[in-house]
C-alpha cells in the first residue's frame, strides 16, 4: 500500500514559502555594525543600528540595504525617560519615515536632523 499523494507543485510551493521567510542574512555586511537590527516589514527589508550620543544628547541612527550599503544617517530626540547614564540596546521596531523610529516598548525616537545624504 502506497502513502498518501502530495503533488510535487504544492511541495515546491511549500519550500518557496519557507525560503522566502528566510530572508535574513547568515551574516551581517562588513559594513553594518554587529549591533544592527534586521528589520522585515511587508515593503522591505533593512538593517538599522541606533547609538547614544550622550555629549550631544541625542541618538544618531543608520539605516542600511540588505547588501549593506548606507541609505541614511540622522539625529533623533531621545525617546522620554531615556537614561543616559545607563544607555543600552535601544529596542528596534521599524522606520517606516524619516520622522520617526518606532521602539518595540511603545516609544518613539523624533527626527532631529539629517547627517547623510546631505540635502
Amino acid at each position: 500500500m502506497e502513502g498518501p499523494f502530495v503533488p510535487q507543485s504544492l511541495v515546491l510551493l511549500l519550500a518557496l514559502i519557507f525560503i522566502g521567510c528566510s530572508e535574513r542574512p547568515a551574516e551581517v555586511p562588513s559594513s553594518v555594525p554587529a549591533s544592527a537590527r534586521w528589520i522585515e516589514t511587508a515593503e522591505e527589508v533593512y538593517w538599522l543600528d541606533c547609538v547614544s550620543d550622550s555629549d550631544a544628547k541625542e541618538i544618531k541612527c543608520r539605516r542600511w540595504t540588505k547588501a549593506g550599503l548606507l541609505l541614511y544617517e540622522a539625529a533623533y530626540q531621545p525617546p522620554e525617560g531615556f537614561d543616559w547614564n545607563h544607555p543600552k540596546s535601544l529596542p528596534l521596531a521599524r522606520m517606516d519615515s524619516e520622522e520617526s523610529i518606532d521602539l518595540t516598548d511603545g516609544r518613539e525616537l523624533r527626527f532631529k536632523r539629517r547627517l547623510f545624504p546631505k540635502d
